[in-house]
């Protein structure tokens, strides 16, 4: 009996997962490559991100990224790599490529994001709260 299949997506796992269980490398590594379903872009005007959000029927509603904006995310991971002390300056000591720590995170949660984002809605919402407690009196 054959099983003839097609494999749109493949994933490696290389030696810096053996130390995790089987099933959790797989899940750490499909999420790394999958969780990033968002369009985004390069906006050369503004020189910022633009995460393209999808408002529904084909609409969408750009939302820029700017740099040295405050922003909110959840940490999905974090990898530690054995590094090497490196020796005084001016010896032929090798020099390190990889950072020995690494935060992953991602902010494609409802109240995750650039703080502007949120403040225009926390504004509306505490504006309508003000209406609301009006109207009651």
């Amino acid at each position: 009996m054959f099983v003839l299949s097609e494999m749109k997506d493949v994933i490696r796992v290389t030696p810096e997962h053996f130390h995790q269980s089987l099933s959790e490398s797989i899940t750490t590594l499909l999420n790394r490559k999958l969780a990033n379903k968002h369009p985004s872009r390069f906006d050369e005007t503004d020189q910022a991100w633009v995460w393209e959000y999808p408002k529904g029927e084909g609409e969408k509603h750009d939302l820029f990224m700017d740099s040295g904006e405050s922003i909110r995310f959840r940490v999905t991971s974090e990898v530690f790599e054995e590094s090497l002390p490196t020796g005084p300056l001016g010896t032929e000591c090798p020099v390190q490529t990889i950072a020995p720590y690494r935060i992953i995170g991602g902010i494609n949660e409802p109240g995750l994001g650039l703080l502007t984002w949120w403040e225009a809605q926390e504004q509306n919402d505490v504006g309508n709260d003000i209406d609301d407690q009006e109207n009651d009196e």
